[in-house]
């Protein structure tokens, strides 16, 4: 592979580990997020259980029916808490069997809260709605028929029972509606013993059963809520609350001890997903450095090589397909064409040294034979003049031969001299051939 499709693979391989790590802190940011979210959705179911024990407290104490409809949308909006809560468990695996135990408790709660509310309505939210207001009517209409036949002894006996209804709707106490029966006897009594005419008196007996009527009708709802915070309905509202309660600060801990885990756990696995992201970012990247740095040693350890031992036989791993391959290749090339023209040189210069040898063997044995021509030239003059003064008969002959061996002298003066500048020539050529093998050893060395 090229140099350059390695450092676009590099390039490559960071930017998709970038992206995965980017994404992988975007997943775990929202993970975090939501789970943050669940978090603040319990406080918030907190909370709203708070404002329906507000509203619920408001409807007992002041029987205004908007804490009712206030109660419902509190209660909606739990519902709603609740779903979006059981969404968030099912998408992280967050056990639901508290967040289910507390949807019941919450549904209990809210059925005897209704059930509370509808015999406070049947009891009597105002003193002219209810039971409240029919036992009123029936009171009234006594008192009236009792005031009409100016009976005093029955008035007194009458504001008795009417003391006794409102202790016992008071003080919601069992010992009034007995106090209330002991009151009523007396009265039919009186009633029985009294001067009123026969119909008043049926009519009176009358109305005062409708009175009781109403009244037991009124005690037996009031039983029914529950005469005090632990019984009836209202008991079971308490226990309801308590059992909410209960339920909500279970799901409080394990909610947000699962949430806490689940936070931790996601942290771990995406810090152990990013340090293997890193890793493995880190040996595709140290692969390819390798892929590029370990040829360009090699290559620098054979020049390394050639420049300290001139070993030109020494050669670059080419064998692999990139840019450095095809350095080593052209490297490999120079190096041969250089190794090839030294020793072409060195060839060269030895043929040149040798025949420089034998031309300067060949200038020695000419003037060694110059000189021996010589000497035996000025042996012949040294004769032929010893002989000229016994010979003079021939001293034509003579000087005709002194003439010849004085020409003879003097071509061997110009053999000698020619014998001279050839042997400078020669020796002019040698230093020249020894500088021109130092430059040979001087381009070996730089090769």
């Amino acid at each position: 592979m090229l140099i350059r499709y390695k450092l676009l693979l590099s390039a490559g391989v960071s930017i998709a580990a970038l992206a995965a790590m980017f994404g992988l802190q975007v997943y775990f940011s929202q993970v975090q997020t939501d789970l943050a979210n669940t978090s603040m959705r319990i406080a918030t179911l907190n909370n709203e259980m708070l404002s329906l024990r507000k509203d619920e407290k408001d409807f007992l104490s002041r029987n205004d029916v908007k804490y009712i409809g206030q109660h419902q949308d509190n209660q909606q909006q739990v519902k709603a808490i609740v779903a979006q809560l059981e969404t968030d468990f099912d998408k992280y695996d967050i056990p639901t069997a508290s967040l289910n135990q507390f949807n019941q408790a919450v549904m209990s709660y809210s059925d005897t809260f209704k059930r509370v509310t509808n015999l406070n309505q049947q009891i009597g939210l105002t003193p002219k709605t209810g039971l409240y207001g029919t036992l009123r009517s029936a009171v009234h209409q006594v008192e009236e028929m009792v005031g009409r036949y100016n009976e005093p002894n029955l008035m007194v006996q009458m504001l008795q029972l009417r003391r006794a209804e409102k202790d016992f709707m008071l003080r919601r106490n069992q010992s009034y509606v007995v106090k209330f029966d002991a009151s009523l006897a007396k009265f039919s009594s009186m009633l029985a013993s009294s001067q009123l005419a026969p119909e008043a008196k049926q009519q009176v007996t009358k109305l005062m059963g409708q009175y009781d009527t109403d009244f037991k009708a009124l005690v037996d709802k009031e039983r029914q809520m529950g005469l005090s915070i632990s019984e009836g309905e209202l008991g079971q509202l308490r226990k309801a609350v308590a059992t909410t309660e209960q339920a909500l600060q279970q799901l409080e801990s394990l909610a947000l001890n699962a949430i806490t885990e689940k936070q931790n756990s996601a942290f771990i696995v995406g810090l152990s997903i990013a340090v293997l992201i890193a890793l493995l970012l880190a040996f595709a990247t140290l692969t390819i450095i390798r892929s590029i740095i370990e040829p360009v040693k090699r290559i620098t350890e054979v020049i390394t090589h050639i420049e300290i031992n001139k070993d030109l036989a020494m050669r670059c791993d080419d064998s692999s397909n990139d840019e450095l391959g095809q350095i080593a290749t052209h490297f490999n090339s120079m190096v041969e064409s250089f190794q090839q023209l030294i020793h072409q040189v060195t060839q060269s210069v030895e043929t040149m040294n040798q025949s420089c040898q034998e031309l300067s063997t060949n200038v020695a044995r000419a003037s060694r034979g110059a000189e021996n021509q010589l000497n035996e030239t000025d042996m012949v003059a040294t004769a032929i003049t010893e002989m000229g003064a016994t010979i003079d008969e021939i001293a034509k002959n003579t000087e005709l031969a002194a003439n010849k061996a004085s020409m003879t002298h003097d071509n061997a003066q110009t053999g000698k001299t020619g014998v001279e500048q050839t042997i400078e020539r020669i020796e002019h050529l040698a230093r020249q051939i020894n500088e021109s093998a130092a430059v040979v050893s001087e381009l070996e060395k730089d090769s």
